[in-house]
């Protein structure tokens, strides 16, 4: 018990780290989308990122619950 609260911070920053990485990679895919609605550039680029951006946002949202379950998982230990 003790080892896997010690590692808690080290995961808990790992996750923040890819939490934060998936979110830029996110807002760097909308502004290609953004930038992709210049008809000269044309629809296989807006579709490209749109669908990366999807896939972006699946990762964050997948990071951010495994973050909360780790700090509810802690919370409940200072709990007892």
């Amino acid at each position: 018990m003790a080892d896997s609260r010690r590692d808690r911070p080290n995961e808990s920053a790992e996750l923040v780290k890819e939490l934060v990485e998936g979110l830029t990679a996110l807002g760097t895919y909308l502004e290609l989308a953004d930038r992709a609605l210049d008809p000269q550039l044309g629809p296989e680029i807006l579709g490209g990122a749109i669908k990366k951006s999807v896939g972006q946002s699946k990762r964050v949202n997948e990071i951010a619950r495994r973050l909360r379950e780790i700090l509810c998982d802690e919370s409940a230990d200072d709990d007892r």
